[in-house]
């Protein structure tokens, strides 16, 4: 959750300065129809059994209302999202073996998603909050780092375990030449997908908001509905899933809105 509220403090302050400037206006708008395009673009972080996480990511979306009424309490949309995404991790714990574990993963994701929209509370206040579920096809690779530069297996005898982790952390980056050599998994899954967009309408066919989306695997084995993205399954540690923040900015290219004027 840390991670989390500290990707999200950036782009929370620009929407909020963007609503402050615009809050002298005290209209909302109700949505008649057509397709909705949408990009972002923001940080992820893979949730597995390997620590120590970080990566990027940008995506795209398209997609339109499946059942939307004026003033309706809620209103249901669909859309279609690629995603592609690169993630680091170290993890500072080592091994039985006497080495510690480092992965790339890459992953490609081609999501079909329905979100429930709160619609009439967007009409009146231009607040737009809508959770989705969705299931789509994601392309997992994974690399790591075996070897230096040299090609000899790394010698990781010169890392201090009592160190704090922090520290472990800053010299394991320092010993690796950050060539993930050795490919690991490459597969493709059928995953479920889950997450919430907040944000704010800012006219009648631009919005912008936070979002956070999670892709998940359901056990710990690579197969048709999994996706192992860290190759190792540690007792206790959490189901696989990786999540993604971002930065939205949507656009509605369909019919005109109407403008509704509320009494101040």
């Amino acid at each position: 959750m840390k991670r989390i509220f500290r990707n999200l403090i950036f782009p929370v302050l620009i929407i909020y300065s963007s609503i402050q400037v615009s809050a002298q206006e005290k209209s909302a708008y109700i949505a008649r129809g057509g397709m909705t395009i949408g990009f972002g673009l923001g940080p992820s972080y893979q949730q597995s059994d390997v620590a120590n996480s970080t990566g990027g990511g940008f995506d795209f979306s398209l997609g339109s209302h499946l059942y939307k009424k004026d003033n309706a309490f809620l209103a249901v949309d669909w859309k279609f999202r690629f995603l592609a995404g690169r993630n680091y991790a170290h993890d500072h714990r080592i091994n039985t073996d006497n080495t510690f574990t480092n992965v790339r993963y890459d992953f490609f994701n081609y999501d079909f998603e329905l979100g429930l929209n709160l619609n009439r509370l967007r009409e009146r206040t231009r607040i737009v909050i809508t959770p989705f579920l969705g299931v789509g096809i994601t392309h997992g690779m994974v690399s790591t780092d075996l070897y230096d530069a040299s090609g000899k297996l790394y010698d990781y005898s010169v890392i201090n375990t009592n160190q704090s982790k922090s520290q472990i952390y800053n010299d394991l980056i320092k010993l690796t030449d950050g060539k993930y050599e050795t490919s690991i998994v490459n597969t493709a899954a059928v995953l479920p997908t889950s997450g919430i967009f907040v944000g704010y309408q800012f006219s009648h066919s631009f919005s912008m908001g936070i979002e956070h989306k999670t892709n998940f695997s359901l056990t710990e084995s690579n197969s048709f509905y999994v996706i192992n993205i860290d190759n190792k399954i540690k007792p206790g540690s959490p189901v696989d899933m990786n999540h993604y923040t971002t930065l939205a900015f949507k656009w509605n290219l369909g019919r005109r809105y109407t403008r509704q004027t509320q009494n101040t």
